[in-house]
């Protein structure tokens, strides 16, 4: 036998150890990766507000989503992806205290986080709170209200 015959049996019997490690690795992983859903919250108040970010899994109660900020007049944060797995995702903004000290309202707003969101937009003014969580342009969508969505329209909670 020489080098060559040596060598070429090596290559074979490396590659077969390689495509059965792959097989093994296959089958351990079962279902699909999929990224995180992003986040984007933009101001256009003329005060500072308090915001937290919340998720909650509907099935255990548990808190699967816990941010909380303080966003600048025409300020734009961009917080930490929240994950596309069915989740209740609730934006609190805080209110102000008045002037004769009484607090101020506080505004919230939900939406459901599906596996076809592509983003979570949140929009702040003085008088009102928007959460838009845009779904993906290839699937039918449905509203708050109801209302069939599809070819990448968003579905806006107010």
């Amino acid at each position: 036998m020489n080098r060559r015959h040596v060598l070429q049996s090596a290559g074979v019997v490396s590659l077969g150890a390689l495509a059965g490690c792959l097989d093994g690795v296959r089958e351990h992983f079962t279902g699909s990766i999929s990224t995180n859903a992003p986040i984007e919250i933009y101001s256009a108040a003329e005060r500072s507000y308090n915001i937290a970010l919340e998720g909650i899994d509907p099935e255990s109660g548990r808190q699967t989503y816990d941010q909380s900020f303080t966003v600048n007049p025409n300020e734009r944060v961009i917080p930490q992806t929240a994950a596309r797995n069915g989740q209740l995702f609730r934006v609190t903004r805080f209110g102000h205290d008045d002037l004769s000290g009484q607090p101020g309202a506080d505004l919230v707003e939900q939406g459901i986080v599906e596996r076809d969101t592509q983003q979570i937009d949140i929009h702040i003014t003085d008088d009102d709170l928007t959460l838009t969580i845009s779904r993906s342009e290839t699937e039918t969508n449905s509203s708050a209200d109801g209302e069939e969505r599809t070819d990448g329209d968003s579905a806006s909670v107010e």
